[in-house]
């Protein structure tokens, strides 16, 4: 960092300005009036050296110290994280993230270890340095707003969520966050909630250079974090020498909501929801109908009430018929009064997808969300999801892969490339980025499932039988009871198999257990047409799982087959005409 840039990000151009116009009318005040006082000679000469004598002693107080709500506090130095109050830099993951991904992982082949242009940025979790830890949710929303504001500067390539939430508390430097994440701009900084005020301290930093870009605290009254968030996002895009898109610059004139409580239930709800546990999924969409209920018109709460409700027949017992009719009333409702709500319309292709079959409406939508706004990960992994779903495998690759570049450390961005590649018959490299999960979380359901694929793809059944029971230990779910039955019955052990078939068909009288899995089950156990039975039944009732047929039709063998042709034309009249 240059000289000039380093006074005046401590404030000492400002302090030697504001001295100087300062002293030179307190000397003008000092020659007109110390005459009239019959005091003697020297006072004037007195009062003039204290002036010159007080400006080197302001100059080295406004280097080290700076003025805050909380006092005098020592001016941090180049590089040097935000720490606590205690003067200690937090460690370890709060406990309101602790059912996320919070290890940091080591670096496997892929892994990104170089810094990228400074156009690419992360946004490192505000430290929470508020009084009451309850607040955690608080600094951590902050953070995804001001993420996402910032993902509204064209030409900025922005670091997703689940990647930079995997540094809440580290004290890894900054070039070496950057380095692991692939971005060369970094923003970080801390957040201090107290009595109706908020405090928010941010500083981007040249990964390279270790130099500041830009610094500033900014005191607020607590009804004004969105003028911040929208003052940080037009700082960044001036210091990189980019702008904000039309779309972004308009968001950001306007506050999504007038209802405080409203935008802090909203926090609540998405730290709850995206833990993605049943408890947790249910706790968030509670949250979100009390904000609604506060703000009948806070679109985002519309969208994000959308979300959560899409979440949960994927953590819960639950069919996906039981949340089709609330998502779709948010979705609309939300669009209704936002039609430029990014999130609403990844929402609403999710929606075209599984209960209308939808598959242009749903490409309409994700190309409209990633127009509003192209930082957007989960659009990029729903394209890829679908693209699987309609054998678009290659294509799926590629929009995977650009998921995992906008997230490089996310379990499901890599869950979903190393899927991606596995159907598109790529195994090596999927097992190459499957393993690596499982090295970093030898308990991840997703890659053991996986993992499992590849090896019954090999004709390794022995070895997919011991990645879906650690698929079991890890998730207790009817899917890796399903890969582990019919693993079992290809090796013989047609008891053992029998016994988890009856135990799933029992599980389904008191839970929602998908038709599809079933299907699977009595395709490989040689019972085809109830097998069929239970495939059309899915179909039906618009089961998530069901899109899944077509990808295991040829693996199964059962692609030719008159009744799996007609419900492919149901699903995919387009690929599968009449």
């Amino acid at each position: 960092m240059s000289l000039w840039s380093e006074l005046r990000r401590r404030h000492v151009i400002r302090v030697t300005i504001v001295y100087a116009v300062v002293g030179a009318s307190v000397a003008q005040a000092a020659a007109v009036f110390l005459p009239g006082l019959d005091l003697p000679d020297w006072a004037l000469t007195l009062v003039l050296a204290l002036i010159v004598l007080g400006f080197p002693i302001a100059v080295i107080l406004a280097w080290a110290y700076e003025i805050s709500p909380d006092g005098i506090v020592r001016t941090l130095k180049q590089g040097e994280p935000v720490s606590s109050p205690s003067g200690r830099v937090p460690v370890g993951p709060p406990p309101s993230l602790s059912a996320l991904e919070v290890r940091l992982p080591p670096a496997e082949p892929g892994r990104r270890s170089e810094l990228g242009d400074r156009r690419s940025v992360a946004v490192l979790p505000l430290v929470n340095l508020s009084p009451d830890k309850e607040n955690e949710y608080f600094s951590d929303g902050m953070t995804d707003d001001i993420l996402t504001a910032i993902s509204f500067i064209e030409g900025l390539k922005v670091i997703s969520r689940t990647s930079i939430m995997q540094y809440k508390g580290t004290t890894k430097r900054v070039g070496e966050i950057a380095r692991e994440l692939g971005v060369g701009t970094v923003l970080e900084g801390s957040v201090r909630r107290a009595a109706g005020r908020v405090r928010i301290v941010v500083q981007l930093i040249d990964a390279r250079t270790d130099e500041h870009l830009w610094a500033k605290t900014f005191d607020r009254e607590l009804e004004d974090v969105f003028a911040v968030q929208s003052e940080v996002a037009e700082s960044i895009a001036s210091a990189l020498k980019c702008r904000l898109t039309r779309q972004g610059s308009a968001r950001l004139q306007s506050n999504p909501t007038d209802n405080l409580e409203a935008y802090q239930l909203v926090l609540r709800g998405r730290a709850e929801y995206l833990q993605f546990t049943e408890e947790h999924v249910r706790r968030g969409i509670e949250y979100l109908r009390r904000a609604i209920a506060l703000d009948p018109k806070y679109a985002l709460a519309h969208a994000h009430l959308a979300s959560a409700s899409f979440a949960l027949p994927y953590w819960a017992p639950v069919s996906a018929a039981s949340v089709e009719g609330s998502a779709r009333e948010a979705i609309d409702r939300a669009l209704a009064l936002d039609p430029d709500i990014p999130d609403a319309y990844i929402a609403r292709a999710v929606w075209r997808v599984h209960f209308e079959w939808d598959w242009s409406g749903a490409d309409e939508d994700l190309a409209r969300a990633l127009r509003l706004n192209p930082n957007m990960t989960d659009a990029y992994l729903f394209k890829a999801l679908f693209g699987e779903f309609r054998e678009q495998r290659e294509v799926a690759v590629e929009d995977a892969r650009r998921a995992w570049s906008l997230d490089p450390l996310s379990m499901s961005a890599r869950h979903r490339l190393g899927e991606c590649l596995m159907w598109a018959g790529r195994m090596e490299e999927a097992r190459q980025i499957l393993q690596g999960m499982i090295q970093d979380d030898p308990s991840s359901f997703s890659a053991h499932i996986n993992l499992a694929f590849t090896a019954r793809f090999d004709g390794n059944v022995e070895g997919a039988v011991e990645h879906y029971e650690r698929a079991v230990a890890a998730y207790d779910v009817p899917l890796a009871w399903m890969g582990k039955g019919t693993a079992l019955w290809r090796l013989g052990r047609t008891a053992e198999a029998k016994r988890i078939l009856a135990q799933l068909e029992a599980r389904a009288k008191r839970e929602y257990v998908s038709p599809y899995l079933l299907g699977l089950y009595y395709y490989v156990m040689g019972e085809v047409e109830r097998a069929f039975d239970f495939f059309e039944e899915g179909a039906e009732i618009k089961d998530f799982l069901t899109l899944f047929i077509r990808q295991t039709s040829a693996f199964l063998g059962y692609q030719d087959h008159p009744r799996y042709l007609a419900l492919a034309h149901r699903i995919w009249p387009d690929d599968f005409p009449a």
